[in-house]
């Protein structure tokens, strides 16, 4: 055989090895694949796609419709039961910042960015009232956190400069304003509301802001209660407990205080494990916690390609132990908006992705 024919069997041969080769590799990796894909989650129910990314979701009480406000300022429902769509609409300028069905389901409201609480009517998709912007001293007031009145057709809505509004749900009209939280060596100037909640009797709403202790109001003659302080920083959530008599509330920097509400007095003072997350609610109870995983937002960037990625998924905790006692896995990209229905059975989330989705809870029972 000539060099030249030699020459042309070798790399025939190291060609069929490396085609060999790369068929076995391909191999491994499609089983390997096959065996990482992980199972879907139990819990899960549905998977809705949302047209932008979510920044807040809500549930109607009866838990058969779901919406989601986006970054954009669009609104999105659907039905429970199938997942189909049943509205999509602009409905601020500026990013959609809390969202609450009315107790009998008929009216959405949506609080944004431009400091506009508007009552959406879910059978026809018309605004019912839009409450106007306030001005204040420093700035446009936007809202950030709009609670139901458990009884009562009332609700309330807070936002920048620690401006709190009580108004009528079915016609809009102001009944009362409060102003609070006020900034630590700043005159004139107050804090952010980022939580509010309605005790069970109905009498007191409580408010939560960038850092510092709820203050508990009374809805009919405007007492209140300033909590003692705790170092945290933004409430995402807050419960009355033991029948109204404490208030619990968390930060997104995994504070988990209790105070009395007679005089503010903290009783109790833990905190989660693990690193700051952006959403959180409690369970009717006050015995669990739901919160998404962390956003390693607060990590030191010394090395930004070290900087561990986003966790996509949802954690349920006991919150007198703080352990995990169940994680929902389904999203891709860091969760940032929660809802759970009265009876504590679904939950709703939303994440950067632009998606929504539904799942079927039993949390377990003590």
């Amino acid at each position: 055989m000539t060099q030249n024919g030699r020459r042309r069997r070798h790399w025939i041969q190291f060609g069929l090895v490396s085609v060999g080769l790369a068929g076995i590799v391909g191999i491994i990796i499609l089983v390997l694949g096959r065996e990482s894909t992980p199972a879907p989650d139990p819990h899960l129910r549905l998977t809705l796609q949302a047209q932008e990314a979510v920044h807040v979701v809500a549930i109607d009480p009866q838990a058969t419709l779901v919406a989601s406000g986006s970054f954009s300022g669009t609104i999105s429902v659907w039905h429970t039961a199938d997942g189909t769509l049943l509205r999509h609409w602009q409905a601020h300028p500026q990013k959609v910042t809390a969202l609450r069905f009315s107790n009998n389901g008929a009216l959405l409201l949506s609080g944004g960015d431009d400091g506009q609480v508007i009552a959406w009517d879910i059978a026809s998709g018309n605004p019912r009232y839009t409450l106007s912007p306030i001005a204040t001293e420093a700035s446009s007031f936007g809202i950030e956190a709009i609670a139901i009145h458990p009884q009562r057709s009332l609700a309330a809505a807070g936002g920048w400069q620690g401006q709190l509004l009580l108004f009528e749900v079915e016609t809009g009209q102001f009944i009362r304003r409060w102003r609070g939280h006020p900034l630590f060596n700043a005159p004139g100037r107050f804090e952010t509301i980022t939580a509010l909640t309605f005790s069970a009797d109905g009498i007191s709403v409580a408010s939560g802001s960038s850092s510092g202790g709820p203050i508990i109001w009374n809805i009919t003659n405007a007492d209140y209660v300033q909590t003692s302080d705790v170092p945290a920083v933004d409430v995402l959530a807050l419960q009355f407990i033991a029948t109204d008599q404490q208030i619990r509330a968390i930060f997104r920097s995994q504070a988990l205080p209790t105070w009395m509400v007679a005089d503010g007095s903290i009783v109790r003072n833990q905190r989660l494990p693990g690193r700051e997350f952006l959403t959180a609610v409690f369970d009717q109870t006050g015995t669990y916690l739901i919160h998404g995983g962390p956003s390693y937002r607060d990590a030191p960037a010394v090395l930004p390609f070290l900087q561990p990625e986003p966790d996509p998924h949802i954690y349920v905790n006991d919150v007198r132990s703080g352990a995990t006692v169940l994680s929902l896995e389904g999203h891709k990209a860091l969760v940032n908006a929660l809802a759970l229905s009265a009876d504590d059975t679904v939950l709703v989330s939303g994440d950067e992705d632009a998606t929504v989705r539904v799942w079927q809870l039993t949390l377990p029972v003590e």
